[in-house]
């Protein structure tokens, strides 16, 4: 969660302020490519990402963590991009942003000091709302045998994860329902503790809007 949605948000953000601030062609192909990716299963799609990566690198823990963060965030910053275009549309005909470019302002500077600083906040709420969506998709990676890393000897993981635990906890989940139970528990508090987090800073960003 810490690092696909970082990685996302890059994505993200850049795409949204081009296709926001050039329009046109530009924006149509970059929409065009958001609706490709929307249109296909979000879930398939990770998946078959994930298994491709780690077919090209080694079976190694730190290897199986890129191949799902890179899943992720080529997942995961559609969402991000179409939210950062709509605010531009709005920002870019606002009078500050026409006086920056009467007085020749360069594309890059408008994008980098007067239009990117104006949705900081809806990049920052969008980030800790979007860590506890990875954290269950990566729980239900893990769930179903494509986990942080591959699985071996017969679906034994080699590194902790709390999707490895519902993979390893099926077999046992009769006998020691604590095995689901647990890590089920962690994944609940730390989703509430985002969106709860996301809640506030969102509030807050909207009275200072007031």
């Amino acid at each position: 969660g810490l690092t696909a949605v970082p990685l996302a948000a890059v994505i993200g953000v850049l795409a949204g302020l081009i296709a926001g601030y050039a329009g046109g062609r530009l924006d149509s192909a970059i929409m065009l490519v958001s609706d490709t990716i929307q249109s296909l299963p979000g879930v398939m799609f990770l998946v078959m990402i994930v298994l491709i990566f780690r077919n090209f690198l080694s079976p190694t823990w730190i290897h199986g963590l890129i191949a799902l963060v890179v899943g992720f965030a080529a997942v995961s910053w559609v969402g991000l991009a179409r939210l950062i275009r709509a605010n531009i549309l709005q920002i870019r005909s606002q009078l500050f942003v026409e006086a920056a470019v009467s007085i020749g302002a360069s594309p890059r500077r408008i994008l980098a000091r007067h239009l990117l600083p104006n949705v900081l906040h809806v990049i920052l709420v969008w980030m800790i709302n979007s860590i506890p969506a990875v954290i269950l998709l990566e729980a239900l990676l893990g769930y179903i045998g494509v986990g942080v890393t591959g699985a071996v000897d017969g679906g034994e993981f080699t590194v902790v994860s709390w999707g490895g635990m519902f993979f390893a906890g099926r077999s046992a989940m009769n006998r020691n329902p604590l095995m689901l139970i647990i890590p089920s528990l962690c994944i609940l508090l730390i989703s509430m503790s985002f969106i709860l987090l996301a809640d506030f800073l969102n509030g807050i960003t909207r009275q200072e809007g007031a």
